[in-house]
């Protein structure tokens, strides 16, 4: 009997992003993981919400029952530009505070 052998490296692509906050640069990494990206550094899974030829939308909704606020996590990355913008809302947040953003570039890794 002969057995081949052939290894699982399935389609891999990490996108390692980072942008400016005030004085310190954020770094985060996307990871995609069939038909989801994966966030390592949190342990999040995000959801596609939209992928076409120029755009992915990432998604992650939380539900959090010590405060019983909601959370949202999106994402934009531009495949043409390699730009990125998160955006985190809270359901908690008082009338005037804004959600927090971050705009930077990223690297594409396959």
């Amino acid at each position: 009997m002969i057995f081949l052998v052939f290894p699982l490296t399935g389609f891999s692509e990490e996108y390692i992003c980072s942008g400016k906050v005030g004085d310190e640069i954020q770094t985060k990494i996307y990871e995609r993981s069939s038909d989801k990206f994966l966030y390592p550094t949190q342990n999040w899974e995000f959801e596609i919400l939209e992928e076409n030829n120029k755009h992915i939308m990432l998604g992650k909704i939380n539900y959090w029952s010590y405060d019983k606020s909601t959370t949202i996590f999106l994402t934009i990355i531009d495949k043409e530009t390699n730009e990125f913008s998160e955006r985190y809302i809270d359901s908690s947040y008082k009338k005037g505070k804004e959600p927090i953003e971050l705009f930077g570039n990223c690297l594409v890794r396959n």
